[in-house]
């Protein structure tokens, strides 16, 4: 119960970095809105590029298993 006490303290301490992060996906969601095109090709390069790193992760982690 305690633990539940001091997590709602940190959320009403910190306040606004929930207002800061709404205002934020506000902004973001007006930008994906007027600009869709950009944004798909925003959205497809940061996920190619993590699909990669994510790959590249994988082959180095199986060389260092089996050798």
């Amino acid at each position: 119960m305690n633990e539940l006490v001091g997590g709602l303290g940190y959320a009403v301490k910190n306040w606004w970095m929930s207002l800061l992060l709404g205002l934020l996906y506000i902004a973001v969601a007006l930008c994906l809105l007027f600009a869709p095109v950009s944004s798909y090709v925003a959205l497809s390069v940061i996920f190619s590029i993590s699909i990669l790193v994510s790959g590249i992760l994988e082959v180095f982690r199986l060389l260092l298993l089996s050798g």
